[in-house]
């Protein structure tokens, strides 16, 4: 691939370039590569299995170099859902939540429930999740904010299914009642709950993503293979509902881990059943644009994460960061 560019230069001016690959693989499938990923402005992590030595929390750069060692021992031998900020690493192992610093270091046990579900982290490194059995309905589950080590629990009385998002005013989070599913809501700093989009009977979300204009889902839908697994958005501002992944064919959340991320008013998505091919796909919002990020005929796609410059996730043993 080359390219060309022009520069009028009024004066002295050095001029720096930078190329990078577009794809680029961070950690190759040596076999000890988990699936669960997560991102800070300058990091990604992820969980090893190594023989001998048991699951720890590993990290390296965006751009690739040396992975070291963060977490280790009996706090992360089930690690299984994690998020990061430039300060802290936080992870959850279904029965508590742990934290240490991104550099390594002292690990901190700060709270202990079950089943703890996945981790949202807003702008100030307050730390979100939910507490409850999916699919329960006996209203036992609950949702959870910590921030500089100070507990608040949010709402009561619920039936989370796991998936948490959080915007400016709002955490989000995903229930099944024992019938119905929904996408419900309550303030950052506790109040009233609200159900934002209910999803009809035998219907749960199980993926989640909000950005200022919308919210993100995934429904599992057994036996309509227009709607299970797909990736749906509504709007913030009318609840009107739009099917994003419509070009990926017929859905199927059988054995599937369904996952959605969102930025800069794009949607990216994994396809691991379903219609062929699977991989990571895009969508605008509007519904236009929708595209292939990086695919083949095999179902090992997992842990999407996205920033503002490339596309991060698992396939087939290896963690891979490919550019927009």
């Amino acid at each position: 691939m080359s390219a060309t560019c022009q520069l009028t230069l009024q004066s002295d001016t050095a001029v720096k370039a930078e190329f990078r690959s577009e794809a680029l693989v961070l950690a190759p499938n040596d076999e000890t590569n988990g699936t669960a990923i997560a991102l800070n402005s300058t990091r990604v992590f992820w969980t090893r299995d190594i023989s001998g030595i048991g699951r720890s929390i590993w990290s390296i750069s965006k751009n690739g170099g040396e992975a070291v060692r963060v977490a280790n021992g009996s706090a992360t031998a089930s690690a299984s859902a994690f998020v990061a900020d430039d300060g802290n690493l936080y992870w959850t192992d279904y029965d508590h939540l742990h934290s240490t610093p991104v550099g390594g270091g002292q690990e901190a046990l700060l709270f202990t429930g079950s089943p703890i579900g996945r981790l949202a982290l807003d702008e100030t490194g307050a730390v979100y999740w939910t507490v409850g059995q999916c699919c329960s309905g006996d209203n036992s589950g609950s949702v959870h904010r910590m921030e500089n080590r100070t507990h608040t629990v949010l709402a009561e009385g619920q039936n989370p299914t796991g998936a948490v998002a959080v915007d400016a005013s709002y955490v989000y989070f995903t229930a099944f009642d024992g019938q119905a599913g929904s996408i419900r809501r309550v303030p950052r700093n506790g109040g009233a709950v609200n159900t934002v989009l209910s999803c009809g009977s035998g219907r749960y979300p199980e993926a989640l993503a909000v950005d200022p204009q919308n919210v993100y889902f995934r429904l599992v839908a057994s036996g309509s293979a227009t709607t299970d697994a797909h990736v749906q958005v509504m709007s913030k501002a009318d609840s009107r509902v739009r099917m994003l992944s419509t070009g990926n064919g017929s859905g199927d959340s059988t054995y599937s881990f369904l996952e959605v991320e969102v930025n800069a008013s794009v949607a990216y998505w994994n396809w691991s059943n379903g219609s062929s091919p699977h991989g990571i796909f895009r969508s605008n919002a509007d519904g236009s644009g929708f595209g292939t990020v990086d695919s083949a005929n095999d179902a090992y796609w997992y842990g999407l994460r996205v920033d503002d410059v490339a596309v991060y996730y698992y396939h087939y043993g290896a963690i891979i960061r490919r550019l927009k």
